[in-house]
């Protein structure tokens, strides 16, 4: 499922499965699992089902790609908003019909990934052998994906960053229009995406303190690592895991960091002094910071209610002016350094 978002820090959102188990306090009212429910795309949990979304769901990030280099701008995809790119997951995998996905032994998989996007959920003749698909095979046409379309930056948010390296697989395709920094000093790495940016979930300090670690062991991969401190749900020292806080090598820590309150019926309070503290402290470091939403339960610092027009406490209008921040990460290429942008 893709398509053209509301969510503001993204311009397009796209999932290359559907289905999930919940991991981390954040998850307890995902609003991934509530609209696999009312559509009967998947069950979540790990005894659910995984649903691929349709071929021509998969053609669609092609499309964006041709769109963003025509415009000469990049694109940002938020990719599986109703999934996890990195769960370990072994179950087997379905199409939106219900059907069990088998891919062949015998050269019908293919080795490359272009516009005819013959995934390897489709069917093939009886006479060939068969083996079940697995989410590992589908992660690998997810990454060939990514590698054709190096007009889109790829926002994986993840639940699970300790899986990242062991899920990566090697790029072997040319660096694109954005190097990264890395690039600069005339480093190789065969590993480093240019176009992805890895982000993990944090709601509070347990969840920061075990998250954000694991996610800066994968500083080689890519130019921006990031946390989505949503749901806020407590408040985060993020410490010296913020990028110019690092006392050994400032470039290895984060690079962005998304704030919000929960939204939904169920939603757990916000205190403001969360929102403004994560602020404070991306200001201080010189991180960019990027503030969603206030949530469906905003509380203010003496713990009342505060109660916006907009549901979700979205509505920046409405927001103290120190609240006003909506910033993205700063990613110097060669093509940059070259013309003297940012000098």
């Amino acid at each position: 499922m893709g398509t053209t978002t509301t969510i503001t820090w993204t311009d397009h959102t796209w999932n290359p499965w559907i289905g999930c188990t919940h991991s981390y306090i954040g998850c307890k009212f995902c609003y991934a699992e509530a609209h696999a429910n009312r559509f009967g795309a998947a069950k979540w949990g790990a005894n659910g089902t995984r649903v691929i979304t349709s071929p021509a769901n998969w053609k669609l990030p092609l499309k964006w790609n041709k769109q963003a280099e025509k415009a000469g701008v990049r694109a940002k995809v938020f990719c599986a908003s109703l999934a996890d790119a990195f769960e370990d997951w072994g179950g087997k995998l379905h199409n939106s019909s219900g059907e069990v996905l088998i891919q062949s032994y015998l050269g019908e998989v293919r080795d490359s990934f272009d516009e005819t996007c013959n995934g390897p959920w489709e069917k093939y003749p009886d006479k060939q052998a068969y083996k079940l698909l697995t989410l590992d095979d589908i992660r690998e046409d997810l990454f060939k994906l990514i590698d054709a379309t190096p007009w889109l930056d790829w926002q994986l948010l993840t639940k699970r960053p300790e899986n990242i390296r062991r899920m990566w697989p090697n790029n072997n395709t040319p660096m694109g229009p954005c190097e990264y920094r890395a690039a600069l000093a005339g480093e190789s790495n065969v590993n480093h995406r240019h176009n992805v940016w890895l982000l993990t979930s944090v709601s509070d300090q347990q969840t920061a303190d075990k998250m954000i670690p694991e996610l800066l062991k994968c500083r080689n991969l890519v130019p921006v690592l990031g946390v989505s401190y949503e749901p806020a749900l407590g408040p985060v020292d993020f410490g010296p895991m913020l990028g110019r806080n690092r006392f050994d090598d400032p470039e290895d820590g984060l690079d962005w960091v998304i704030v919000g309150g929960e939204s939904g019926p169920k939603a757990r309070p916000c205190n403001i002094r969360w929102i403004s503290t994560a602020i404070e402290q991306c200001q201080a470091a010189g991180v960019a910071c990027f503030v969603k939403q206030m949530g469906a339960d905003f509380r203010l610092q003496d713990g009342r209610s505060y109660h916006f027009d907009d549901r979700k406490g979205g509505d920046w209008n409405q927001w103290h002016h120190q609240l006003k921040v909506r910033q993205f990460p700063l990613i110097t290429t060669i093509a940059d350094s070259e013309s003297g942008v940012g000098a």
